[in-house]
């Protein structure tokens, strides 16, 4: 194997495995075996079959009760048409036949024929678009649990990713992939969308582009969906580090004057603020304050809504920090943090405002070495965040790093992170960082941690800020320790590697 394919190999590996070596057994869903090729033939055709998940319920109380075709067709229909009717091929089946074979199997009928799966999978979509999530949950609670249904499965494994609950989530999507030959178009629709919302929260970017590729496929007429999955586009865009997320935001943005929600709207456009400060850095370096900067700075606090408050204050901290601001970036953090911390408020904002804090003030001592008294002051608070987060890093012993590379956690620990949301991952790793680097530990320890705790991010999720000053960080570090095989490896891998270690030079005034 040459030099290239082995290290894109190592960066190219799921991250979330790696971590803990039963991770990926326990929680993670890597794929669906044979899904693409199965997404195309359905596409192509049409649609898989017509909606009737009756005979996939028999087929599978028929199995759960290890009864043969025989035994259950015996002295009610031929074995033929039981069989025909378990694969979904009769289009309106009999009801006799049906109702006996229901009898036998000890499912009512009538009820099953009342089931509306697609009715449900339209109500969740509309709640999701609305981000009303208690109402999703509510909806999934009330589904019926004695009869496997196909269509209302799809919706239980959409509530698990909400939930975090990924092992139950993995339970359900296999056995789903099963019986997906019986699957209406609309759900094998809905399916794929199950799998790249699934992959946009483990944070596998790479695998939900994927996905989104496999819906390209389909001429989707729901509305909301359609609207869903240009946004996941755009986000997903944004993540891998790729232009095209413009021309994504684009099309999403000629949904904004239906009834695409304000906060959403909001959201995407102190994203897409970000992205742009960081392109107009790199074109010009002689920009003093970005237009984004100047455009956030005009917003009336007023008119946000509540519930995009916290996206306002992390996107104006940030742009403040990018345009030199540090002062004012780092005290409005504060405000932010001690108040979320006053009100028991421990989401993944936090951790981003935290993580943010921290970079704040590793700035603040390269700008200000004078100043020790203002350092000092910024790192003792830094430092009270991360206890108060109790993030406890095992990482504080170089031997640690060298000897267990990234298994960074432990078992119990990466456990309680997915009953949380697995975007807290990232940030406490760049909070242990910068606190590493506020300690200014060995520069050969600092290279180890960036390198197991970050490379196997890079291929699936890239969270601007970090990689920017990761880029630059590491490519020093490998120079200063005559790493030159390992930094061309890395600039040979990754993406957009010299512009975000450009962008970051700029920022910092460094020449």
């Amino acid at each position: 194997m040459n030099e290239k394919n082995f290290f894109n190999s190592f960066i190219t590996k799921d991250y979330l495995s790696e971590i803990v070596p039963s991770l990926q057994e326990n929680y993670l869903l890597v794929d669906l075996e044979g899904i693409n090729e199965f997404a195309s033939r359905v596409a192509s055709k049409g649609g898989a079959v017509e909606l009737n998940f009756i005979g996939t319920a028999i087929k599978n109380r028929r199995k759960e009760l290890d009864l043969t075709l025989e035994e259950v067709s015996n002295h009610i229909c031929c074995l033929a048409y039981l069989s025909k009717l378990e694969r979904n091929q009769v289009s309106v089946p009999n009801s006799y036949y049906a109702t006996k074979i229901c009898e036998r199997l000890n499912l009512n009928y009538r009820e099953l024929e009342e089931i509306k799966p697609i009715n449900t999978i339209e109500k969740i979509l509309k709640h999701y678009l609305n981000d009303d999530i208690d109402e999703i949950i509510d909806i999934v609670g009330s589904l019926q649990k004695q009869v496997f249904v196909a269509g209302e499965e799809l919706c239980k494994a959409f509530a698990c990713v909400l939930r975090c609950d990924l092992k139950e989530f993995n339970r359900i999507m296999l056995k789903v992939n099963e019986v997906k030959n019986t699957l209406s178009t609309e759900e094998v629709i809905f399916m794929l969308f199950v799998m790249t919302i699934y992959f946009k929260h483990t944070m596998q970017y790479r695998k939900c582009y994927q996905y989104l590729l496999m819906l390209n496929m389909f001429n989707i007429k729901n509305v909301e969906l359609r609207m869903l999955i240009q946004e996941i586009k755009f986000y997903t865009m944004v993540n891998l580090n790729k232009e095209r997320y413009k021309y994504e935001y684009l099309k999403l943005k000629s949904y904004f004057d239906s009834y695409f929600p304000e906060s959403k709207q909001f959201k995407i456009k102190m994203t897409k603020l970000i992205c742009e400060d960081f392109e107009e850095r790199i074109d010009n370096e002689d920009v003093i304050e970005s237009e984004s900067y100047k455009h956030i700075i005009n917003i009336n606090e007023k008119d946000i809504l509540p519930s995009c408050n916290y996206d306002y204050l992390y996107t104006k901290a940030y742009l403040l920090l990018t345009n030199n601001h540090l002062i004012e970036s780092i005290r409005l953090l504060e405000d932010v943090i001690n108040k979320m911390i006053i009100d028991n408020i421990y989401d993944s904002f936090i951790y981003k405002f935290v993580a943010l804090f921290g970079l704040a003030t590793l700035m603040i001592k390269r700008e200000e070495k004078k100043n020790k008294r203002v350092v000092l002051e910024f790192k003792n608070k830094f430092d009270e965040y991360r206890d108060k987060l109790k993030i406890k890093n095992k990482l504080n012993d170089e031997e640690y790093v060298l000897e267990n590379k990234y298994e960074s956690f432990d078992e119990d620990s990466v456990s309680k992170q997915f009953d949380l949301h697995l975007d807290y991952i990232i940030h406490i790793s760049f909070i242990d960082l910068m606190s590493i680097e506020l300690e200014q530990k060995d520069p050969a320890f600092i290279a180890n941690f960036i390198k197991y705790r970050f490379l196997y991010f890079y291929n699936n999720y890239q969270f601007l800020i970090y990689k920017c000053y990761i880029d630059m960080r590491y490519l020093y570090l490998l120079g200063l320790l005559s790493r030159y095989k390992d930094a061309y490896l890395y600039c040979l891998n990754s993406q957009n590697v010299l512009k975000n270690t450009q962008y970051y030079c700029i920022i910092n005034d460094i020449k």
